[in-house]
This record gives C-alpha cells, structure tokens and sequence, in this order.
C-alpha cells in the first residue's frame, strides 16, 4: 500500500504499512501489529497507523491523527478492516488538514 502525503507537506518517518498488499494483507498477520506508518504533518499534526491488538487476525487497523503531541486527546480516530478502508480514513485526514491550510 502507498499513499502520498506531499499533498499536505507530510514526512513520512517510519513505514511498514506499504509492505502490504491489499489483497494478501491478512495473510501476512505477522506484519500487522501497532506500529506500521507515522508521518509529521503541518501545524504540529501527527499520524498513526496500528493494528490493534497486534499479529491478532481479529484486530483492526486504527488511524490517529495528533496535535501537539496530545496523544490522551486524538482529534480523529477511526478504523478500518481493510486496505481500501484505511486508505479512506487517510485521504479523511489529508482533507481535513488540506481544509484547516487554507
């Protein structure tokens, strides 16, 4: 999986998440876990992708987006079963900063 943050300026800092495909994701189990994709955003914002409870097929991916390093207090928060979904949930967030921007 590959998603293009320089649309929002955003460095991506540590990246396991594009070494899954989107067919064979779930089969690859043992590279699911919490720390996949954080990527620095404008104004102090913060992404994260996980996969909750890691390496447990039943789990799912949680996306995050920080502000300030507040981490108890995440400004968007979802999940997702799947790659098409997560990929949704992140092109939410490039939105909603491409909005905040402006």
């Amino acid at each position: 999986m590959n998603f293009d943050f320089s649309r929002i300026s955003g460095r991506v800092t540590f990246n396991d998440l594009s070494n899954l495909t989107q067919e064979n994701f779930i089969q690859e189990i043992d590279s699911l876990k919490e720390d996949m994709l954080q990527v620095e955003l404008p104004g102090d914002h913060s992404l994260d992708v996980g996969w909750y409870p890691s390496f447990d097929i039943s789990g799912s991916f949680r996306v995050f987006l920080i502000k300030n390093c507040d981490w108890d207090y995440p400004i968007y928060s979802k999940t997702a079963k799947d790659i098409v979904t997560l990929e949704q949930r992140l092109e939410e967030i490039v939105l909603q900063l491409e909005t905040a921007i402006e």
